[in-house]
């Protein structure tokens, strides 16, 4: 039979008398249990696995990366949604999800002046709101195609409402009652309006609009974007509820739009432009408006 003589911290002896001898069970036994103790103390005492803490730091400030209407061009054509750099407001991960959406979204759906909008709303935490209440809408239409209803779409609504309790709140500032932001935020809230068919609202919206501009004295001081975009709506919403334009014509329209434009409308339709601006001169601008909406829409 063999034992063990000795042993050692790193070594098992074992003697045997004969070759035979080495496969007995207790030899073969101690052979194993020597041979196995390594290991089974390596699965008795796990390593923890090393972690890292990682963090990205913007290279550019938040507050010197917020953009002004006057100087659109920093605002990548395509942004990042999830680069919270270009925005005013601190997003949730919901609010990043519906811009990612509304970004994503153009690649199958056209939305005019889509790029223009998000260039002025990125400029404005409470038009952020209002943008974050379109693409809400949109995407619960895209998830409720057939029992989609504008009244029941409960994101959608709270956004637009945050957008204007924070506008009420800031028309109580003098400062912030006539600037450039507020004047942002209310158009986006027209626009949305005009989109669902809310006319009471638009109206509303408009008369508060039409007097911050009579207030400030016309558009001085206010980006070309922010001028054109409620010259339009006013135009648009006249239209729609058959009244008279309101809002004054930008200074310098014809440098806005640049070289006069090809004729996109058909001769019969123009020709009833022409007799309804001649009888009506607060309608001579609708031809021009409408001439450029057809050839932006065709792009």
């Amino acid at each position: 039979m063999a034992s063990m003589l000795s042993q050692q911290e790193d070594f098992v002896f074992v003697n045997i008398s004969r070759p035979d001898e080495i496969k007995a069970a207790s030899t073969q036994r101690t052979i194993r249990r020597w041979v196995m103790r390594d290991i089974g103390r390596s699965r008795r005492t796990q390593r923890k696995p090393q972690t890292w803490t990682l963090s990205l730091t913007p290279s550019i400030h938040p507050s010197t990366a917020l953009i002004s209407s006057a100087n659109p061009a920093r605002i990548p054509a395509s942004i990042d949604p999830c680069n919270a750099t270009f925005y005013p407001t601190q997003l949730d991960d919901r609010g990043l999800q519906l811009m990612h959406f509304m970004t994503s979204d153009k690649d199958y759906v056209f939305r005019p002046f889509r790029s223009v909008w998000f260039s002025m709303a990125l400029t404005d935490p409470s038009a952020t709101f209002v943008a974050l209440a379109n693409a809400a809408m949109f995407l619960d239409q895209r998830l409720r195609a057939q029992e989609f209803s504008y009244e029941t779409s409960s994101e959608c609504l709270a956004y637009y409402g945050r957008c204007v309790q924070q506008v009420r709140g800031r028309l109580g500032n003098v400062k912030e009652s006539l600037g450039e932001g507020v004047i942002t935020a209310i158009l986006g809230l027209i626009c949305h309006d005009l989109y669902v068919g809310m006319c009471d609202r638009w109206n509303t919206h408009f008369q508060g609009l039409e007097r911050i501009i009579r207030l400030r004295g016309g558009y001085d001081g206010l980006g070309v974007n922010v001028a054109l975009f409620a010259f339009w709506l006013d135009i648009v919403g006249s239209v729609a509820v058959d009244t008279p334009p309101r809002m004054p014509k930008p200074p310098g329209l014809a440098g806005y739009l640049g070289t006069e434009p090809p004729d996109a409308l058909k001769p019969a339709i123009r020709s009833l432009l022409d007799d309804i601006s001649i009888r009506h001169g607060s309608f001579c601008d609708v031809p021009v408006a409408l001439n450029h909406a057809i050839l932006e829409a065709r792009r």
